[in-house]
């Protein structure tokens, strides 16, 4: 039971993490591309 809760946990941070990595891509992104354009 306790390894299931713990999996769980883990799925969930993981998810988290790649929600948090996208977020910062795409914000360097656009923020890339607007300092490129004078």
């Amino acid at each position: 039971m306790q390894k299931k809760k713990l999996r769980v946990m883990a799925q969930k941070n993981v998810d988290k993490f790649f929600f948090v990595t996208k977020r910062q891509l795409s914000f360097v992104r656009t923020s890339s591309v607007s300092n490129f354009i004078p």
